[in-house]
Order: C-alpha cells, then structure tokens, then sequence
C-alpha cells in the first residue's frame, strides 16, 4: 500500500478486539481500539479514518452502535462503515442500513470475511480519492466566465462567445482544448477546458480576443493567420448586423423597449467585462449622452444579487 490505512475499531469484548485487531494489523492497517462509545466519539472528532468497524452487539449500551453511526452522518465525516451483527439480526438495523458499506453476520469465518470486506472499503475509498484529485486538477485547467445579457445583446453576445472556439482551435491546433457555452435563461456561462500548462496562455488569449472584439487591438496584432483575421472582420461585421437588425425589430415592440437606445458601443463594452474579467456579472445598462462624441454608461454590477457598485469610463471618475 501507499500509505498505511487507518481503522477504527469498536468492541465492547476485549478478547474479541484483540484477535481482530491483531489480524488487521498484519495485514498493514494501523487500528485503534475501543471499548467505550464515548471515547470512539471523541476519536472520530481528532483523526481520520478510512474504515470504521462496529459491532452492535454492544451489551453496556444497546443503542451504542446506532448512535456512533448517526453521529457520523450527522457530522459528515468521510470514513467508510462497516457493521458486526449477529446472525439473521439485520433487520433490526433497517433504520440505518443506507449508512452503512457493509455488513458481517459472526461465524466460523469471520476473521476471513472481515478482512475481504476492509479490502474491498480500501479499494473503494481509493478510488474516491482518485476521483477527487482528479476533479481538483480539472478545476485548476478551468477557464469561467459568465454573463447576464439583456434581451437586445444575448443573440450577438453568444455568436461572439461561441466563435472563441474556433479561433482556440486555428491557435492550438495541436492541443486538447475546448470550450462550452451554457445558457441558463439570459445567463451565459463560457467554461474553457485547458490542458496541463497552458491556462495562463490561453486565458491571455482570451484576453486578446476581447480586445480585439471591442476594437482595441487591431485582428492583424492578434494573429498572423490571414485566413483568421478575414474570419475575424466577418464575425465582427456579423455582430454589429445582428445588434442592428435587433434594433429594428424591437422598434415594434412595447413603449420600454422602444426607449431603449441599443448601440454597438454599449454592447462592446459588456462583452469586454466577460471576456477580461472572471466574475459573474448581471448588466442593466442605461445610457447617458455626456456630449456629441461621447457615450457615458452607467452599470449596475450585480454579484450574488447584491449591488456592489456601479463601473464607469476612466474619464468619468472623480
């Protein structure tokens, strides 16, 4: 084994403890012992133990068992269950029987059938740590951004999500990444999935591609691609046509809507805060004519539903 498995073991029968115990402890595993409900409480509370043996058959307490199994679901705590019964008494355990791995009915082989189940938990519970690093490590390769779009932007906004992948893949031809967009309602979620390495570059990446989207870098800056930049320019002018036409539709519709003053600037601008910065945002744009070159916005950031402050232009902060 790796690392030497820890085992809790509770019985009230010296005698019986110390034969299993022996048996266990040859087999590589480090038990602690005990004959008190109290003090295996207490134990569970200061270490940590992948298996956790009980016999309920436990004469100076007869509800011991189930309240040391209670207490451990109650407080979540990640050890694996294994149950001593005497023969044909499972039933009178249905109340916890969910609870546990396993169970064992006392017999002739008991030492043998005791130490197969422990085996089988330990393999289990490797395999739940296996699982667990396995996610933790997918997480750390994870790229999120997400964003609430208002009506008149969501159609354009997902165009200009979803085309990332494309310029992901003429980038990184040779690497195993992908990109998801979900939606939710008007919530758009973009999870990006990057191998080992090469988040950092790739979320610079994505960093570029808002620039780029928004006007602030040149797509012959971002790329060498000729190709990629004629598809860039093309997405770009496909963008700006879909907000229009959106303008256009929405002329009839109600009063509210006709108010709304969409402009592609305002739309850029959304886009950017997703793209170049990983929280979630909720945008409710209003628009302000500062003067006849200019567009002052004023937006509500919206972060698990609390209003955090509001963003404005470089020029407009005092």
């Amino acid at each position: 084994m790796d690392i030497q498995e820890k085992i809790l073991f509770v019985d009230d029968d010296f005698a019986i403890s110390k034969s299993y115990t022996r048996h266990l402890t040859m087999e590589g595993y480090m038990v602690d012992t005990f004959d008190s409900i109290d003090s295996a409480i207490m134990a569970l509370d200061t270490n940590q133990y992948s298996v956790a043996i009980i016999d309920m058959d436990y004469p100076k307490e007869p509800e011991g068992g189930i309240r040391i199994i209670s207490y451990i679901k109650e407080n979540k705590i990640d050890t694996i269950l294994i149950i001593l019964i005497t023969k044909g008494s499972i039933y009178s355990f249905r109340k916890i029987i969910t609870y546990i791995y396993d169970y064992i009915e006392k017999g002739d082989n008991v030492i043998e059938d005791l130490l197969k189940r422990v085996k089988n938990a330990l393999e289990l519970k490797q395999l739940e740590r296996t699982k667990k690093i396995e996610i933790i490590n997918k997480k750390k390769n994870l790229i999120e951004r997400s964003i609430t779009f208002t009506p008149e932007y969501q159609q354009a906004g997902m165009s200009i999500l979803s085309y990332f992948n494309s310029v992901l893949m003429k980038e990184y031809p040779d690497i195993e990444a992908s990109v998801t967009i979900k939606q939710e309602g008007l919530k758009v979620s973009m999870i990006i999935e990057t191998p080992d390495g090469k988040k950092e570059e790739i979320e610079e990446m994505l960093n570029d591609y808002g620039l780029v989207v928004t006007g602030k870098k040149a797509p012959e800056h971002f790329t060498d691609d000729r190709v990629l930049i004629m598809e860039l320019e093309n997405q770009l002018t496909w963008t700006k046509a879909q907000i229009e036409t959106k303008k256009r539709l929405l002329k009839y519709q109600d009063e509210e809507l006709k108010r709304k003053d969409i402009q592609i600037e305002r739309f850029m601008s959304t886009i950017e805060k997703v793209l170049q910065r990983p929280i979630n945002i909720e945008v409710s744009p209003r628009i302000i004519q500062a003067d006849n070159s200019k567009i002052a916005d004023e937006r509500g950031i919206i972060v698990e539903g609390k209003i955090k402050g509001d963003i404005r232009s470089g020029n407009e902060r005092s």
